[in-house]
């Protein structure tokens, strides 16, 4: 602003030093004299497992697109599903939080799992 105010922008400039002068400053916020404090309470770990499904076909009545799946999700672990469109992977994850029912197998989620 300084080096433009006697240069080609002269007006620019004066116009932002008379808007920088109209400015109000800002007060200061009032510090609180409470301190916000938290509290978790310890969670019951779960098993071992959380998810475990054995033989588990999924697709639709007629056109499976997946058959026999096995595999067990333990405590801690995290997963990816991966593949090109119409795989599966999003059948499978309705399957999975039961918005879908499987066309053979068993699914078992964990008795103390709470989502």
């Amino acid at each position: 602003m300084r080096r433009n105010i006697a240069g080609q922008k002269t007006k620019q400039a004066q116009s932002r030093r008379k808007l920088l002068a109209r400015v109000k400053p800002l007060e200061k916020p009032k510090s609180r004299a409470e301190k916000i404090k938290f509290r978790f309470l310890p969670v019951e770990r779960s098993a071992r497992y959380v998810l475990a499904a054995r033989g588990l076909s999924i697709g639709y009545q007629g056109s499976p697109l997946v058959h026999s799946i096995q595999f067990e999700v333990q405590r801690g672990e995290r997963w990816a599903i991966l593949g090109p469109n119409g795989s599966g992977k999003t059948t499978l994850l309705r399957t999975l939080i039961g918005a879908r029912s499987p066309i053979e197998g068993e699914l078992e989620w964990n008795q103390s799992l709470d989502i």
